[in-house]
């Protein structure tokens, strides 16, 4: 089986002379990438790096990165993306967690710690989204990377005659995987954004873009921009593979997109511990409202026959959740990931997401945010007794995240009290945007929380 670093190689020699990355007018070629990451693989042994470190990198889109993620990957090295929205206790919580050996695009110190139990193949640690506390880290390794992007990429046919405009955060699976190693593993040209911006997108799409992936939220962006501006609707002419994850797409952005540019958009599904697992079909059809079937490599299961739980085995696995068993034996069942996501089969095979079994998930703007991390958060204060954080439905961004809370003592602006103390220590896409003060609140005879009978009070 070809590794992934011997597929990666193969793009790299192809073209040398061919333009691999572009960033705000400057350009990197594929040869002097190739020859820049061989120097820092140097570089990086002469520091007394050794395989199986980590490596915190902060570096957000720019041409630095590429040439960072492939000296990592050859000298053996674990990629530890950090989120660039991040504050410093989420920094923190991910340095405790990885205990990188050293940093790049941080202006920190590096904390390294022993690990145990690592794959000599492992290749990158992602954050989860916190669901019940801390975030935890996933440990991908070069298999399983070789596995999910390589048969995604050739599902939806990249080549070195694509052109990839890469407006996604490069952090997660979605721009670091897909957009980022699959252009490595591909030999896709690649203009990188410095952010979303719909201008900025249909700018790089008239040079001749063929390839661009987003969330929703970015499309009901682009969809907005086009009416304003239906000229630029014209810079996706010549696109074949424009698509969408992370979260739900509305029918009316979908249908809108379509009208204006000619182009039906492609959803898929994943999540950081299965990489990209469904999707739906390069040449047939994309059904609206559908996620797809299992990309070639994925077995899934529906437990529950037709619908219900997601379950997924495959190489495209996560070899584990880093340095923590217990969450991984939890995770799996026989070799299978149980997702937490809800989905229903049609007859003609088509799967369609249901939304999360847990309300401790909130999908917001393609991002998913943990529920227990901002409770923890909240009951730190001590104006709380107790809360419970949710999503509230919403037409741009998905859900928006809301908290319930039981106060210790009353107080007229508890609200802004508690969203002044949050607003430091978090991501600003965590950020609560919705608040209400209960009396108490709503518990099943169990004790449970009952958070969908929060959402009549927001």
């Amino acid at each position: 089986m070809t590794t992934l670093l011997e597929t990666i190689d193969h793009s790299l020699k192809q073209r040398p002379e061919a333009i691999a990355f572009q960033y705000q007018g400057e350009r990197l070629r594929w040869g002097e990438l190739d020859q820049a990451a061989h120097a820092l693989v140097d570089e990086l042994d002469s520091q007394g790096l050794h395989p199986g470190d980590r490596i915190a990198c902060g570096l957000s889109a720019g041409l630095e990165l590429p040439v960072q993620l492939l000296a990592h990957l050859r000298a053996g090295l674990i990629h530890v993306p950090v989120n660039d929205r991040y504050r410093d206790a989420e920094i923190d919580h991910l340095f405790e967690l990885t205990g990188p050996a050293a940093c790049v695009g941080l202006a920190r110190r590096p904390s390294p710690t022993q690990a145990h139990g690592v794959p000599d193949d492992a290749a990158l640690i992602l954050s989860t989204s916190g669901t019940t506390g801390q975030p935890k880290g996933v440990l991908h390794t070069h298999r399983s990377l070789q596995a999910g992007i390589g048969s995604l990429t050739r599902l939806w046919s990249w080549s070195p005659t694509d052109r990839q405009v890469l407006a996604l955060p490069l952090f997660h699976i979605h721009g670091l995987g897909i957009g980022l190693l699959g252009a490595l593993m591909c030999g896709v040209t690649t203009e990188l954004l410095p952010r979303f911006d719909a201008a900025l997108v249909c700018d790089a799409m008239n040079k001749g873009g063929t390839v661009f992936m987003g969330v929703p939220t970015m499309y009901v962006a682009l969809v907005e921009y086009f009416e304003t501006h239906p000229e630029a609707a014209r810079s996706f002419s010549n696109a074949r593979l424009c698509c969408a994850g992370s979260s739900a797409l509305s029918s009316d952005t979908l249908r809108r997109f379509e009208e204006y540019t000619g182009q039906r958009i492609l959803e898929r599904y994943g999540m950081s511990e299965t990489l990209i697992t469904v999707s739906n079909p390069l040449n047939e059809e994309r059904r609206e409202g559908a996620i797809g079937h299992p990309i070639p490599g994925v077995e899934v299961h529906i437990e529950g026959d037709s619908e219900g739980e997601l379950w997924v085995r495959g190489d495209t696995l996560m070899h584990s959740y880093w340095q923590d068993p217990k969450a991984t034996s939890e995770a799996m069942t026989q070799g299978w990931f149980r997702t937490g996501d809800r989905v229903r089969k049609d007859d003609d095979g088509y799967l369609h997401h249901q939304g999360r079994l847990s309300v401790d998930w909130i999908k917001s703007g393609g991002w998913r945010v943990g529920a227990r991390e901002l409770e923890v958060l909240l009951e730190a204060h001590p104006l709380v007794r107790e809360a419970a954080v949710f999503g509230v439905p919403d037409s741009r961004w998905g859900e928006l995240v809301a908290a319930a809370v039981v106060l210790n003592r009353p107080l007229d602006d508890a609200d802004q009290v508690l969203a002044d103390f949050i607003r430091p220590q978090v991501a600003d896409y965590k950020v609560i945007r919705r608040w209400v003060v209960v009396e108490a609140l709503p518990r099943n005879a169990l004790g449970k929380v009952q958070k969908r009978r929060l959402l009549d009070q927001i």
